[in-house]
């Protein structure tokens, strides 16, 4: 039967946001919204009926919806790109309506295409078309995307075509882009520096000494989107000043997935400062590097740990950067993180919509999702605190062909 079991890897890998480190999923996904709107507000002249509170609309939110940009629809996909569930606004269509969209089918071309290729559809001319929300970083955009399309039809009646999407991604540059955490243009940055204890959760003592049992048996390593700044400062936060000193070698700014495929340099890093490209010959275990690609970062490891064919495990939370490229492109085993597993109360409403049905399933069938933690992760987990629990050699039940649900453990 299939096992999963720690000891069997050289080299442990980890994500941050939202794998070593929790946020109050609640609160940060709140101020998310309220900053984008604020935005598209008062920069994009969109119509102030979007600054409505997330409260009233929280059931519309799940992780993993598609937007349909051009028709002003959002989407539930089966892993085959069959449309399962769709809304234009924040109105569900009917089976006949889908069928009017996306025919007796219900097969969206762009949705298919991006089932059948999906990394080429993430940075592509598609992406324009059809995008992804993969995570709590852009989950509130589905709300916001929905009360946009009903304003504009509402005003001018619906359209043929809508261009709302271009305005929403410049609004997510200008929360997010690394620049301004430093600068202090990105509210988004300004209140998670003042108030930390509001949107970011204490890494549980189990965890952290989790991670320094591990790291003494095996080579551990971050590899995080997150600038250095920023990375810094939550980890300190949750972790304690001696943060880094949890792994052997800290990644920041990793841009995956392309870390995982492309072969861009090691760039070197002082005071949360880029300095230039470092030859590989110069890379050197315990530093911490920006930007990089996984092959130069096995060569990093192997440093602590001399193994020819390393085994290597990748542990994060976004399915398709964490799970689906490493598993894919690399040939890495992969831990799936996903808190929809977890009965944590206070974020309850955010993680179980009724109107999308669960996360995992859609009116009985698999969701993409589903399908992609069963095929490309060994087990899936709501948190670290789970594996924390046990004993570093435990053998965990892990997904197979044969049993599709085994591998959940919360």
């Amino acid at each position: 039967a299939n096992q999963f079991n720690l000891t069997h890897y050289d080299f442990v890998g980890f994500d941050l946001d939202n794998t070593v480190l929790r946020y109050n999923i609640r609160n940060v996904v709140e101020m998310e919204y309220q900053e984008l709107a604020k935005y598209l507000v008062h920069q994009k002249g969109y119509s102030p009926k979007i600054l409505e509170p997330l409260a009233t609309g929280v059931d519309f939110l799940q992780k993993g919806l598609i937007l349909d940009c051009e028709r002003g629809n959002i989407l539930r996909i089966s892993r085959t790109g069959t449309v399962m569930r769709a809304a234009h606004g924040s109105r569900f269509l009917s089976d006949d309506e889908i069928v009017s969209y996306y025919g007796p089918e219900r097969c969206w071309s762009l949705g298919k295409k991006f089932s059948e290729n999906i990394l080429d559809v993430w940075n592509g001319p598609v992406s324009l078309k059809l995008r992804n929300l993969l995570d709590y970083f852009d989950m509130p955009v589905s709300l916001l995307f929905s009360r946009i399309v009903d304003t504009i039809d509402a005003d001018q009646g619906v359209q043929s075509t809508y261009s709302v999407w271009p305005d929403i991604l410049s609004g997510l540059v200008h929360i997010y882009s690394r620049e301004h955490f430093e600068s202090g243009v990105s509210e988004y940055f300004n209140q998670l520096k003042a108030h930390p204890e509001k949107y970011l959760l204490k890494t549980s003592p189990k965890v952290i000494k989790w991670l320094q049992e591990l790291q003494r048996t095996k080579t551990t390593f971050l590899v995080t989107g997150s600038n250095t700044d920023f990375a810094d400062f939550s980890a300190s936060y949750a972790m304690g000043d001696q943060w880094r000193d949890l792994f052997d070698s800290v990644i920041c700014f990793a841009r995956k997935p392309a870390f995982f495929f492309d072969h861009r340099p090691f760039i070197s890093v002082s005071d949360h400062r880029e300095c230039g490209p470092v030859d590989v010959d110069q890379l050197r275990v315990n530093e911490i590097y920006t930007q990089g690609n996984a092959r130069d970062l096995i060569e990093i490891l192997k440093q602590k740990s001399p193994v020819d064919n390393p085994r290597i495990l990748y542990v994060g939370d976004n399915l398709i950067q964490d799970v689906f490229t490493p598993s894919t492109v690399c040939g890495w085993d992969t831990v799936a993180v996903s808190e929809e597993l977890s009965n944590r109360e206070s974020d309850e409403e955010l993680l179980k919509s009724t109107c999308w049905d669960s996360y995992f399933n859609c009116d009985g069938q698999k969701s993409f999702w589903s399908e992609i933690i069963e095929k490309h992760s060994k087990i899936c987990v709501p948190s670290l605190d789970v594996l924390a629990e046990k004993p570093l050699d435990y053998s965990y039940p892990a997904f197979g062909v044969d049993s599709e649900t085994r591998g959940y453990h919360k």
